[in-house]
């Protein structure tokens, strides 16, 4: 992944509360249905590298934690909306993801696979697939994504660039790893 830090711009945490951020409910047995949307914006050049803090907390309607054999898939997307297949930064089963100890102990962190670059009108998608036999499926407006680690020394950080004041190199870089390339 080409390096798009800069001590001059702010690292952040993705969280669901952010303008480029969309999310919505799926039910049981329902795929390629995205229950989170992260969109690059205009002029900007959001950078994930490896390694970095992927923290869901994934509920039912009703509060509960999903089935632990729910698949959750991190994967670029290019701006039709179409999954690339060689760019997916996480695959995992729920039942790995210990929420009272992950975002607190290195030792139960779920990170990135890969680096990723998310250019302006290119989207990282999140899947959730919950099972058919699950009771409930998957609820937006009681679940919580993070991604990234913006405050402690432990995890990494997400990077977003305005990509005017990338250099050239840079910016030739970016356009590399764009959706032809699959992100990394």
């Amino acid at each position: 992944m080409p390096e798009i830090q800069s001590t001059t711009e702010d690292p952040i945490q993705i969280y669901d509360e952010l303008s480029f951020v969309t999310s919505q409910d799926i039910a049981p047995g329902v795929d390629y249905e995205p229950a989170y949307i992260i969109e690059g914006a205009e002029d900007k050049v959001i950078g994930v590298e490896r390694n970095t803090p992927f923290a869901p907390e994934f509920r039912d309607s009703n509060g509960e934690k999903l089935d632990g054999s729910t698949r959750v898939v991190a994967q670029k997307a290019d701006p039709q909306g179409n999954a690339l297949g060689n760019a997916i930064v996480l695959d995992a089963n729920l039942d790995q993801f210990v929420y009272e100890e992950m975002r607190s102990d290195p030792d139960y962190f779920k990170t990135t696979s890969k680096g990723l670059i998310i250019d302006e009108r290119e989207f990282l998608h999140i899947y959730v697939h919950v099972p058919e036999s699950a009771s409930n499926g998957f609820s937006a407006a009681q679940s919580r994504l993070t991604i990234g680690d913006n405050v402690t020394r432990t995890g990494k950080p997400v990077f977003i660039r305005d990509k005017q004041q990338l250099a050239p190199e840079q910016r030739e870089a970016v356009n590399q790893a764009s959706t032809g390339n699959g992100g990394e």
